[in-house]
């Protein structure tokens, strides 16, 4: 009985300790988004056609690529030499610049290219404002990674 008194107290502290917590929300986290980004897709799924379906994964998926690499492991290494940094401000603004700088670099590349790569996606390449938001969207989900890292 009294074990299982303590393994109770113990279990108190470890869901009042700070690391357990915040690592509670992040699954939490990832497991909302996961059920959300499912029944997004399901509703979609239901108002639209497969081309069209087809064709916004797509999209979504090349974004998500790009802005993966353009992180060009800096969201890892801010892990090992933040902490360490004599300034950690401009070590972050470093990153944030060169991910960007990458991010929007190959993201014109993939929409000046994309007839090579991806034939079914050139309306990207066709309408001005479909490649102006392509190339923020890929910056956007660069620094969000970036920032999804760090945090």
């Amino acid at each position: 009985m009294l074990n299982a008194v303590t393994d109770a107290i113990t279990i108190r502290r470890a869901a009042v300790a700070t690391l357990y917590t915040n690592a509670f929300y992040l699954m939490a986290n990832t497991a909302v988004m996961g059920v959300l980004g499912f029944l997004f897709w399901m509703v979609i799924a239901r108002f639209y056609t497969e081309a069209e379906v087809g064709l916004s994964s797509s999209i979504i998926s090349a974004i998500s690529l790009i802005a993966t690499l353009s992180l060009v492991g800096l969201n890892v290494s801010t892990v090992r030499f933040l902490p360490r940094a004599g300034n950690p401000v401009k070590l972050m603004n470093t990153c944030f610049t060169i991910s960007g700088s990458v991010s929007l670099v190959t993201a014109v590349i993939f929409v000046v290219g994309i007839g090579l790569w991806s034939p079914a996606l050139v309306l990207i390449k066709e309408n001005l404002i479909l490649s102006a938001a392509f190339i923020v969207l890929c910056l956007s989900a660069t620094l969000a990674l970036m920032v999804d890292h760090i945090s």
